[in-house]
């Protein structure tokens, strides 16, 4: 939470209460006011890590649905609600055991773009793109961008250059990005193969001001294209979690 709140006073400065991140107009921010639960109920029930509710959120998701009144309902009423739940959990498990296996085909964490016109058209007009970082060959690690049909899949590389001066976005630097115009055939297991990263291409666009082509560049594991054009650690990151914005109080 004092990440956060440090975060939104740096972006929207100290005097406009309503632009907090964690406070906003009233609405929809319970999650980070609830962080404030926490030291209490670490007291109460041991590690937050011993009563986590399942990889990304899966309970929740499925329990949510049924919740269609307001949490200040009976006691009754959330017992009936799980006994739902539990219903519903056996039942997928049945069905596990029961039916025949079916091969899950594997996701393959990047979008593939309809063209390579369909691309250079949204790289042009600034338009966020979702690209890979692979390993390719004697040349080393590439930031390539994938386009075309499941069966015809080819992909253009991403060059990038860092200077100087390079403006940044919440602490990120941009780089002067451009696609190069010679374009490769790549089949999805060579593609699985040489992936190391998946990568995000967000751009720096100014209200009223033409788009330059500068793009900040987030991996898949929080990691950004740093000011020595390579990837490294976000300086804003630094900033917001070595600090404890309760101690400038």
């Amino acid at each position: 939470l004092s990440c956060c709140h440090r975060a939104s006073v740096k972006v929207y400065g100290p005097s406009n209460r309503k632009k907090l991140l964690w406070i906003g107009d009233g609405n929809g921010k319970s999650n980070f006011v609830s962080l404030l639960n926490l030291p209490d109920q670490i007291r109460h029930y041991g590690p937050v890590r011993w009563y986590y509710e399942g990889k990304n959120e899966r309970h929740i998701q499925v329990i949510k649905p049924h919740l269609i009144r307001n949490m200040r309902s009976t006691e009754t009423y959330f017992r009936s609600k799980l006994d739902l739940y539990f219903k519903t959990k056996h039942i997928e498990l049945l069905k596990s055991r029961l039916e025949p296996k079916r091969i899950k085909r594997s996701e393959k964490d990047y979008c593939r773009y309809k063209s390579l016109v369909d691309l250079r058209q949204k790289f042009a007009e600034g338009t966020p793109l979702s690209a890979s970082v692979i390993e390719f060959g004697a040349l080393g690690t590439r930031i390539v961008i994938a386009f075309g049909g499941v069966n015809s899949m080819r992909f253009v590389t991403v060059s990038h250059d860092m200077p100087e001066s390079s403006p940044e976005i919440c602490g990120m630097p941009c780089a002067a990005c451009r696609l190069c115009q010679s374009s490769f055939a790549v089949s999805r297991e060579e593609m699985k193969r040489w992936s190391v990263h998946q990568c995000l291409l967000l751009p720096r666009k100014l209200k009223g001001v033409a788009f330059d082509q500068k793009y900040a560049i987030v991996y898949s594991d929080w990691d950004v294209l740093s000011r020595s054009n390579s990837k490294g650690e976000a300086l804003l990151s630094y900033r917001l979690f070595s600090t404890d914005i309760m101690q400038d109080q």
